[in-house]
């Protein structure tokens, strides 16, 4: 015989009733997970690195001073380095922001310098995490884009910023000149589409910490064998160089350059992050020696200049220049690596790009300097 509880049981607004009681308990469940892994996983970025999460690649050849095959992976933040600590604040957190000088795309992992700097300020006693962000290309406009989709969201204690080298290389063209890199539109767009939320995979962290998780255990692995960049050392100079006037051809990216940085320690200092710029080094100097081996060829209003690595550095001391006047003038805080890196093709495998030699005396550089207690 059936009990008074079952008859009600088998009524079907009470089995309704139940269903919608499980189904509240299950919906109050994913909320309280979906709040737990927001307050107590790291951030979520989105896919606006380059690489983006979890990838590896493994590089079979490479330039000189380069010790292939090497390394490049990325943690779930799609950056160069270990894995963001969960205990965030009880770190001294560093985002480094640059271009392919800064990435090492050529280095391995632990051979790039913001890995050696933070290991050398370990080794001195420092709780220290840094994360390589840099993004092959950017300007000065990619990396304030990168400050907002990066730094805003995780918000490290400190950015380090190498910059000048993809400015000066915005004036080698007129199409560059005049439509800005084509790193930092790419850019652009990945931050863009990060941004934009569609469904509700795009508001679930569950859902996107499920997806990094099957992309972490998959450890698909790309093996290339084909270099992206090449050892270069200029060739001799055939004749005279051609005349052109550095401050007409660097003159207008030059002032944008100087208002960007300018923009980025503003930003820096409204989020509460100290910001460390540091000069370009470069292979070439500006001795005779350099001065007769050709450097490229640059468009200008049209025209075809051949110019020599000499007339090249003078042309990228204009940068460094201005980077270290706002120093001097407008209150950031720099590091004049560039003088401290003289011209030594065992440190670079091009004109900018440094071999695991070069990366480890600018992180010996850089660790030093960052050692130094700060005048208050």
């Amino acid at each position: 015989m059936d009990s008074p509880v079952r008859k009600r049981l088998r009524s079907p607004y009470a089995f309704a009733i139940a269903a919608a009681g499980l189904c509240l308990v299950c919906l109050l469940a994913i909320a309280l997970a979906e709040c737990a892994a927001r307050l107590c996983l790291p951030a979520y970025i989105g896919p606006v690195s380059e690489a983006g999460p979890y990838k590896h690649l493994v590089l079979l050849v490479g330039p000189r001073g380069t010790h292939p095959p090497t390394r490049l992976t990325t943690n779930r933040w799609g950056l160069r380095g270990e894995e963001p600590p969960r205990d965030w604040r009880a770190w001294d957190t560093w985002l480094a922001l640059g271009s392919s000088t800064t990435l090492g795309y050529h280095l391995d992992d632990s051979d790039a310098w913001p890995a050696r700097v933070q290991q050398r300020l370990r080794a001195a006693g420092k709780h220290v995490w840094i994360g390589n962000a840099a993004q092959d290309g950017l300007t000065t406009a990619g990396i304030a884009m990168e400050m907002e989709a990066l730094a805003k969201r995780i918000k490290p204690r400190n950015v380090l910023i190498l910059a000048g080298g993809s400015e000066m290389a915005l004036t080698f063209s007129d199409d560059r000149r005049e439509r800005g890199s084509p790193y930092d539109r790419a850019f652009a767009k990945r931050a863009a589409r990060a941004d934009t939320l569609g469904g509700w995979k795009d508001y679930s962290r569950l859902y996107r910490e499920y997806q990094l998780l099957r992309k972490r255990r998959a450890h698909e692995t790309v093996t290339l064998s084909v270099a992206a960049h090449a050892s270069r050392f200029p060739a001799p100079l055939t004749g005279a160089e051609d005349s052109l006037s550095l401050d007409s051809l660097a003159g207008p990216t030059l002032a944008v350059y100087s208002e960007n940085l300018r923009g980025l320690q503003a930003r820096a200092r409204t989020l509460g992050i100290r910001a460390v710029f540091l000069t370009q080094p470069y292979l070439y100097g500006v001795d005779s020696a350099w001065a007769h081996r050709f450097a490229r060829s640059v468009t200008f209003r049209g025209r075809e200049y051949r110019i020599s690595a000499a007339t090249e550095r003078r042309l990228l001391d204009r940068f460094n220049a201005a980077l270290l006047g706002l120093c001097a003038g407008d209150g950031l805080e720099c590091f004049d690596l560039a003088s401290r890196m003289a011209g030594d093709s065992l440190r670079f495998y091009d004109e900018g790009h440094f071999t695991a030699a070069g990366a480890d005396l600018a992180a010996a550089e850089i660790a030093g300097y960052l050692l130094t207690p700060r005048r208050p």
